[in-house]
């Protein structure tokens, strides 16, 4: 019996939020729309990076990104429309402990993850993903 993910995966993180907004940029929550968006573009180039990568050669079947929503949602929508391994974070930012980020509403938001996956295996089933 095979357990787990057993392909390499090269993970791009760039979920952080609390540590970025305030180190990279200096801002103190909450944000205006302004500074919201000028974080989500900076994790756009980060994300233009990463399809850039791809099309010099990094495998994408090995390749995929952690984003958190708050700030890559658009990422996301664009990366799993391109069938790019994809993770999202679900910790509550900024805390010293390790909580859920919407509560509990995780069991929702980890159904929806489920049925993701579920599309995702049954993609690979019909070949029409590796």
């Amino acid at each position: 019996m095979s357990l787990g993910y057993n392909r390499p995966l090269y993970l791009l993180p760039f979920d952080h939020r609390q540590s970025y907004v305030t180190g990279m940029f200096h801002f103190t929550p909450p944000l205006t729309a302004d500074q919201h968006d000028l974080v989500a573009d900076s994790k756009q180039v980060i994300y233009d990076g990463f399809r850039q990568a791809l099309r010099e050669g990094v495998p994408a079947p090995h390749a995929g990104i952690l984003v958190d929503e708050e700030f890559g949602a658009s990422i996301l929508r664009d990366a799993i429309d391109h069938d790019y391994v994809t993770a999202l974070s679900i910790e509550k930012s900024g805390s010293d402990e390790f909580e859920f980020e919407y509560g509990t509403a995780f069991t929702l938001t980890a159904g929806l993850m489920n049925l993701l996956l579920v599309l995702d295996v049954y993609d690979i089933a019909e070949g029409r993903k590796e």
